[in-house]
């Protein structure tokens, strides 16, 4: 397949070479033609994860308020999507969640099995979660820390009142979501398998990522690197999870509390 690719690059290359634009040895011709072919294959794998992302996505990402408990500053913003599941992150739920979503266990909504709903009409959600950090949060410091405290905090309080309300609304609905901190799930207490919120935000919303040493650095397309993302499952039926979601107020706002200022 890269071959396929190689082939007219070098074609290309030669021709230009004649015109000394580029390297005259056929060596350093050969190494231009393999990078410039991995570049394109590169790029079809981005126009991919993009075409994936329009497949999966229900509604797209949009600003929220959410207000924290006995906090009187203006509400903090989340940027929130909702998604089917693909069939690549189907298999990573799996392997994270099993069958809990199907009931019994120790889990958030505790649903009984069998289901009173026409089993087709529950189909398995991802609300996809990024916020705006102050900062940078590949670096280090005491700023770093605090900041991604009050980004675990903001996402929590989100979470666990999407997963509430959805369990209240039926039985038969489950929701769960991500600690942030471990990878693990919050409310399905058996399971130990932990989940990779930037390989979910490259998928479902074809957001790039980099490597930093052994770590995976999640790249905002507006925020870059200043970007904290979190996930919330969902196992209900279609316009329920679209209703509710909407009773969260849109806003244009992308504030972000300045801590270092005193009152």
């Amino acid at each position: 397949e890269l071959y396929s690719t190689v082939v007219p690059v070098v074609k290309g290359l030669l021709l230009l070479s004649r015109h000394n634009s580029i390297p005259n040895s056929h060596t350093d011709t050969m190494e231009l033609a393999k990078k410039r072919a991995l570049e394109i294959k590169s790029n079809d794998r981005i126009a991919e994860a993009k075409k994936n992302c329009t497949a999966s996505i229900v509604q797209q990402p949009r600003l929220i308020g959410v207000t924290m408990e006995g906090s009187d500053e203006p509400p903090d913003s989340i940027e929130i999507s909702l998604h089917f599941l693909p069939k690549s992150l189907r298999r990573e739920f799996k392997h994270v969640f099993g069958d809990s979503y199907l009931g019994g266990g120790d889990d958030g909504c505790e649903p009984p099995p069998p289901r009173g709903h026409d089993e087709e009409s529950l189909e398995l959600f991802a609300v996809a979660s990024n916020q705006r950090a102050k900062v940078d949060l590949v670096g280090v410091g005491d700023d770093v820390e605090a900041e991604k405290d009050r980004l675990l905090n903001v996402f929590l309080t989100f979470g666990q009142d999407v997963c509430d309300r959805i369990c209240g609304l039926d039985a038969d609905f489950w929701a769960d979501y991500i600690d942030p901190c471990s990878g693990l799930p919050m409310n399905s207490l058996s399971r130990n398998k932990v989940y990779s919120e930037v390989d979910s935000m490259e998928v479902l919303l074809g957001y790039r990522a980099y490597n930093a040493g052994f770590c995976k650095i999640l790249c905002h397309p507006d925020w870059g690197s200043s970007v904290y993302p979190a996930t919330i499952f969902i196992y209900a039926q279609k316009q329920k999870v679209i209703d509710l979601l909407g009773t969260y107020e849109t806003t244009l706002s992308d504030y972000i509390p300045d801590k270092t200022t005193s009152s």
